[in-house]
């Protein structure tokens, strides 16, 4: 299978994984403030969330919202 097509395999299970995150009351991302004051609902869209994020939601120590980080680069690059 092409790269191309295993990737808009990823993106689809991510855009599934973001809407039973909204529908569990998480599915934020961190966006910079200035750009969250200028698009406050940003932080929700499908088109922000990461397109290899971690199993599990934790807290985020910026903000202490839950919600869904991106995997370790070592990780990504130990599974590709």
């Amino acid at each position: 299978m092409k790269i191309k097509e295993e990737l808009k395999i990823q993106v689809q299970k991510v855009k599934e994984l973001h809407q039973k995150d909204l529908e569990n009351g998480y599915g934020s991302v961190f966006i910079p403030y200035a750009l969250e004051r200028k698009f406050p609902k940003a932080k929700f869209e499908t088109k922000w969330q990461y397109v290899f994020p971690m199993d599990k939601i934790s807290i985020d120590p910026r903000s202490s919202e839950q919600r869904r980080h991106h995997i370790l680069d070592v990780t990504l690059s130990r599974n590709i």
